[in-house]
């Protein structure tokens, strides 16, 4: 890659109506996702709907850049979830989750209602990246991230060592600070 274009919209609200509107984006860490040729690539995420809108975004990108190795990629998602809920599923085994994924043969998107993390995990034998979400709603208070180190931990018991995991950040929302 030889260029990335990273946008921003940021919206700055400053009640008191001075000039001293600003924000600094810090600690910014781009990653390549790094195949192997003639191995497939399996990618999980387990988030909301947010998750379920990269996902598309990914395949188009692997798609403008003819990108022809096997790519596996899925997404469990409940609307609005969050990680606590995505917790509570993952020890309760809870059947939840609609799980989309790439149906090449039909060359559409495929969903399953009623899925739980654990059959999710259970479709492929190696998975190199799983990525976890938190709702738009409560992604501004990192507080409101409990039982993401108890879910990466039982999830990590499935999956091994091998697997990398991600977050998926999506924007808060005006006011999210609700937790």
């Amino acid at each position: 890659c030889e260029a990335i274009n990273i946008y921003f919209w940021i919206e700055l609200d400053n009640e008191a109506g001075g000039d001293d509107k600003f924000i600094i984006i810090d600690d910014v860490a781009i990653y390549s996702i790094d195949t192997h040729e003639d191995v497939s690539t399996n990618m999980l995420y387990i988030g909301n709907s947010h998750g379920d809108d990269t996902i598309e975004h990914i395949y188009h990108i692997l798609n403008n850049i003819n990108y022809d190795k096997e790519f596996t990629l899925y997404t469990l998602f409940i609307g609005g979830s969050t990680v606590e809920q995505h917790y509570n599923n993952f020890v309760n085994e809870l059947p939840a989750y609609e799980l989309r994924y790439w149906d090449a043969s039909r060359s559409m998107w495929a969903t399953v209602v009623g899925v739980s993390i654990q059959t999710a995990l259970s479709l492929e034998n190696k998975w190199d990246y799983v990525c976890f979400q938190q709702s738009s709603r409560y992604i501004a208070t990192a507080g409101n991230l409990d039982h993401l180190d108890e879910l990466t931990a039982g999830v990590r018991d499935i999956v091994g060592d091998d697997t990398e995991f991600g977050f998926n950040a999506p924007w808060s929302y005006r006011g999210s600070d609700l937790g």
